[in-house]
């Protein structure tokens, strides 16, 4: 099932897998995925870096949801709005 098949949406990204989803994506990302944003980032020593940015700029992590923030905003257009500037 494709991440974003109904459009791109926070739900859409924070959606869980289901075992077959996981079991036919043939994930590399060097952990078990749960949650569709999963599949756009990596685990590289202790460490989790997003897959989508260029190579020489990643972004790094130490928790894997902290991932969220910067997919949403810097990739899916799903950044929160401040409505008081």
């Amino acid at each position: 099932m494709p991440t974003f098949k109904h459009g791109v949406t926070i739900d859409a990204l924070l959606r869980v897998l289901e075992r077959k989803e996981i079991d036919e994506m043939n994930f590399p990302g060097g952990f078990e995925p749960h949650r569709a944003y999963h599949g756009f980032i990596s685990k590289v020593g202790e460490r989790y870096e997003c897959d989508l940015c260029k190579e020489e700029n990643r972004m790094r992590w130490k928790n894997v949801k902290d991932a969220i923030r910067h997919l949403r905003k810097f990739h899916f257009g799903l950044a929160d709005v401040c409505k008081y500037w």
